[in-house]
């Protein structure tokens, strides 16, 4: 059978001098409330009979304010007598009977109350411990005819409607109340429209960073690990500079070129794969620190994106063995190049130059490389202007080609091919007739100039580091776009709206 009530808060429940603040009241029929119980009486329990002092036949007085009464808090008090006192216990000490009030129903204190409207009254001990006990209970029960009257506003007149059933009729009651609402209720006539959000808000998400996003970052990563790589290189060379005169005495007292090579590489691999566990293990670390900050420290540089940390086995799998793969690669050419070089010369290290001092016919190679890789790179950047293309693969393909050919320049200019040149003696190296050499260009000082030339590949491989850092920190700055630039056009960052108002 369906049981319609309405349950309000009233500011006060008094009996002469006695005062019951912030109370729950529940205007129901029944088995709430007796039958024929007149709409003017109350049914209060035990605790408010006992707080304020009454017995049946008393008078309860009722504050409340009026729901419909505009901006205003307009407070009436209506009289109630009270027609019996019922139990603690069953119906009457149902919690549940409290709709969600907000800023009440949560609140673990009546200190952490927040009704709306000031709390005139002060809450007592007695009252924060009943909220403790009982939360919400309603503490005194009116008819519903009466408290429609007195509580009914344009919001509604009821709060709920409860269904009393036998054990085995729930499930049916249950289940027939619910097809009741879905039959008569259309979201439409109620101005509700359900539309799948997800699939077009991933879709939005795809366009704008799918692959555009993925291709700058791979772009980004490229250098990066170019950088790294020209990095190990360097520091691996060094390491081998270091041994060379023990390298030359391996050669000399018999072992093979190719015992030697695998020694060293050997040594080297075990070192990168030390490096590559402590690498796995500090990334992921860093990983993490890196998005703690994001979602703290600097979440405004995100714009309060949801960033979350994802790390799988086959990702873990591939960072190591490419890791693993490079250094092995980078390791083999590093070996090839000192290959060359006369057991000799290793055993003499520091006694000869190792670079050559003048011109030689290897330059001419890059040279010519160098201006294949410029002219290309000029024709893709003329391309995309031409296109006026967004294409990170354009970008970073021309800024790859401007990248090498620019360092295809500074090999041949090492190498002497090109630049100032000067007459020159026998070469250290193959005691020659003279020849041309480059020159120490203006401001460059001829000790210095002979320094870079000494090794010319580790001087490359410092100019590359240097240059991929400094593509790196330009191409930051080339995809910083302005969000006020063009506001009012729809194809800026803006979507043509030039102001933004939060409320």
């Amino acid at each position: 059978t369906p049981v319609p009530n309405l349950t309000n808060l009233v500011n006060t429940l008094s009996h002469g001098d006695e005062l019951a603040p912030y109370s729950k009241v529940t205007a129901a029929g029944e088995p709430y409330t007796p039958a024929g119980m007149g709409d003017d009486e109350i049914v209060v329990n035990e605790w408010l009979a006992k707080d304020l002092g009454v017995k049946p036949g008393d008078t309860v007085a009722l504050g409340y304010y009026r729901v419909d009464a505009g901006t205003q808090l307009v407070e009436r008090t209506n009289s109630f007598r009270v027609h019996s006192v019922v139990p603690m216990r069953g119906l009457h000490a149902d919690r549940s009977l409290m709709p969600e009030f907000p800023g009440l129903t949560k609140a673990e204190s009546t200190r952490d109350w927040d009704a709306g409207f000031d709390l005139v009254h002060p809450i007592r001990d007695a009252d924060e411990a009943y909220w403790k006990q009982w939360r919400g209970t309603p503490k005194a029960f009116i008819t519903l005819a009466a408290g429609q009257k007195i509580w009914a506003n344009r919001f509604g007149d009821l709060t709920a409607i409860r269904w009393f059933a036998g054990t085995n009729q729930v499930a049916a009651v249950r289940d027939g109340v619910a097809a009741k609402i879905r039959a008569n209720l259309d979201p439409a006539d109620v101005g509700l429209r359900f539309t799948d959000v997800r699939t077009p808000a991933l879709a939005a998400a795809e366009g704008g960073t799918g692959k555009e996003f993925g291709g700058l970052m791979i772009g980004f990563s490229f250098f990066l690990i170019t950088s790294a790589l020209l990095l190990t290189a360097m520091l691996f060379s060094f390491s081998l500079g270091q041994r060379a005169s023990e390298t030359g005495i391996l050669l000399a007292i018999g072992w093979e070129p190719r015992r030697v090579r695998t020694l060293l590489f050997r040594e080297g691999f075990m070192v990168a794969t030390l490096g590559t566990a402590l690498g796995v293990a500090g990334g992921v670390l860093y990983a993490k620190g890196v998005l703690w900050g994001l979602s703290t420290l600097w979440r405004d540089a995100v714009n309060g994106a949801g960033l979350g940390f994802h790390i799988t086995a086959a990702t873990l799998a591939t960072g190591v063995g490419s890791s693993l793969f490079v250094a092995a690669a980078t390791l083999w050419l590093v070996l090839r190049q000192q290959a060359k070089r006369p057991t000799r010369e290793l055993l003499s290290e520091g006694a000869t130059e190792p670079g050559p001092v003048g011109a030689d016919s290897g330059a001419r190679w890059p040279m010519r490389l160098a201006v294949g890789a410029s002219i290309a790179a000029l024709g893709m950047t003329a391309a995309a202007g031409a296109a006026r293309s967004s294409d990170p693969g354009m970008f970073f393909g021309a800024g790859a080609l401007l990248l090498i050919a620019g360092l295809l320049w500074v090999r041949a200019w090492l190498r002497g091919a090109i630049g100032p040149t000067a007459r020159t003696g026998p070469t250290a190296r193959t005691g020659s007739a003279s020849g041309r050499a480059a020159r120490a260009p203006a401001g460059m000082t001829a000790l210095a100039f002979r320094g870079l030339k000494r090794r010319p590949s580790r001087s490359l491989g410092t100019a590359a580091l240097l240059a991929s850092a400094a593509f790196l920190i330009i191409a930051v700055g080339a995809n910083k776009l302005d969000a006020d630039r063009d506001a009012t056009k729809r194809d800026s960052g803006t979507g043509g709206f030039a102001l933004w108002a939060e409320s």
